[in-house]
């Protein structure tokens, strides 16, 4: 509807002008003193209006051509912005982590009441081990119970045993010591997330095999990965040089138990937090190492492979949780 009366406008402008022209050819527009006849004025009028209404027809194309080329540019904006967000889930979907492994070695130390019992057992095992090897190995099959002596004098000096290293199907694995079994099976949550704000809460997400504290709070991905509740792919280490018990344990498909909804990718990673965090009273281990494989298909074709130790973690503790932290490096 404008744009017909614009052109109408551009066509009576024309036609005035016009006017004026031949009007000025066939009349006298001024006298012999020169002035303006009254058919001068009345051409002069014309060319005026001419003129007035020319110029507002060219102002008013003009803010509507402005006004168009902002709103194709808006478009154009929003469609190249709308083609690199394709292009962006099209190269997540093409990065995006199909399945997760998780390793973790942490170290607990053995001199708490619960393990009393346990370490007794152990004790008695390693007892007549020295006594008679041939026979204890053939009862508890070696490849299931491992026997580490130690080598140098002072060590001999503090046991004749550096370490016995228990597989979960080994009669020393504690399967019916239940307070033992919950000291030695601490429940990680492995989180990456864009920001430390840690909240206690008593109320886990479920499946988990105990109960436990959790992170409530938005991230990429929380990642849960049981200790010692995946056959044959935990051990048990005892020494009694050094008192302390060390645990190792791994799973090929860690869990995903929440995410933002988004394609979860490889290029997620850099610069975000790897949190390895523990509940439930579990504030004494020590990380020895957390390796974490992040896969682009179940082939295990992967892309990251990211390996953590104890002295590259800052620590925070809360009143029954601990959380180790390492920041991605951004060039990951």
């Amino acid at each position: 509807m404008l744009k017909s009366i614009l052109l109408t406008s551009r066509i009576i402008a024309a036609f005035a002008v016009a006017l004026t022209g031949i009007l000025g050819i066939v009349g006298k527009s001024t006298d012999d003193f020169g002035n303006l006849t009254e058919y001068g004025k009345t051409n002069l009028l014309i060319l005026i209006f001419a003129l007035i209404l020319g110029i507002a027809t060219i102002i008013i194309e003009h803010f509507i051509q402005e006004k168009t080329e902002k709103k194709e540019q808006t478009l154009l904006v929003a469609d190249i912005s709308r083609q690199n967000i394709i292009l962006e889930d099209i190269k997540r979907s093409f990065y995006a982590i199909n399945s997760i492994d998780i390793f973790i070695h942490i170290d607990i130390p053995a001199a708490s009441s619960f393990f009393y019992n346990y370490k007794t057992k152990i004790e008695k095992f390693l007892n007549e081990y020295i006594a008679d090897k041939e026979t204890i190995e053939k009862e508890y099959d070696k490849k299931l119970t491992t026997v580490i002596l130690n080598s140098e004098q002072k060590l001999k000096d503090l046991h004749q045993v550096y370490s016995v290293v228990i597989k979960d199907d080994s009669p020393l694995f504690p399967k019916d010591d239940l307070l033992a079994l919950s000291q030695l099976s601490p429940v990680f949550h492995v989180l990456l997330t864009d920001t430390l704000e840690f909240k206690e809460l008593y109320n886990p997400p479920q499946p988990l095999p105990l109960p436990v504290l959790y992170l409530d709070q938005v991230s990429d991905m929380v990642i849960f990965a049981p200790t010692l509740f995946e056959k044959h792919k935990s051990s048990i280490s005892y020494s009694p040089t050094y008192n302390t018990f060390s645990i190792i344990t791994r799973t090929d498909k860690a869990t995903i138990i929440h995410d933002n909804g988004k394609v979860i990718s490889i290029l997620d990673l850099p610069g975000k937090y790897l949190v390895l965090f523990s509940g439930v009273n579990r504030k004494d281990f020590e990380l020895k190492e957390l390796r974490i494989q992040f896969n682009k298909s179940e082939s295990k074709n992967y892309n990251s492979l990211i390996s953590v130790k104890n002295d590259m973690c800052k620590v925070i503790e809360g009143p029954m949780w601990k959380a180790l932290i390492y920041k991605l490096p951004k060039t990951q």
